[in-house]
């Protein structure tokens, strides 16, 4: 069963582990809901979440770069622009599908399909 957390504010707050991570940014307005952080990579301002994509009720990643951030690498901007038109392109059972990509307050999102991990 998948729980979701409802998004009131822009700074949203989620419990992980003991502790709480500030969410800077509601992408509810946009059709998506965070659900959870799965990693961060704080000195290439990138951080990716587990969402749901609101109208098709389908679970997706939320790879978000926050090209805003102080400590972020502006360079990471043509990386991301790359990886969209790749993963538009791309269809394999092992890489997960694009679905969407939006501007955002901080920089942008890139949001793929959620693929369980196959070990």
């Amino acid at each position: 069963m998948l729980k979701i957390f409802i998004a009131l504010a822009p700074h949203l707050q989620v419990k992980k582990n003991g502790g709480t991570i500030n969410m800077k940014q509601d992408l509810s307005s946009q059709g998506y809901q965070i659900i959870r952080e799965i990693e961060r990579h704080q000195n290439q301002g990138e951080v990716t979440y587990q969402g749901l994509a609101l109208k098709q009720d389908q679970e997706v990643v939320i790879k978000e770069f926050r090209f805003a951030d102080s400590d972020a690498n502006w360079a990471g901007f043509e990386a991301y622009e790359r990886e969209v038109e790749i993963l538009k392109e791309l269809e394999h059972p092992r890489i997960p599908n694009y679905v969407d990509s939006l501007e955002t307050t901080e920089g942008f999102c890139l949001i793929t399909k959620y693929q369980k991990a196959i070990l």
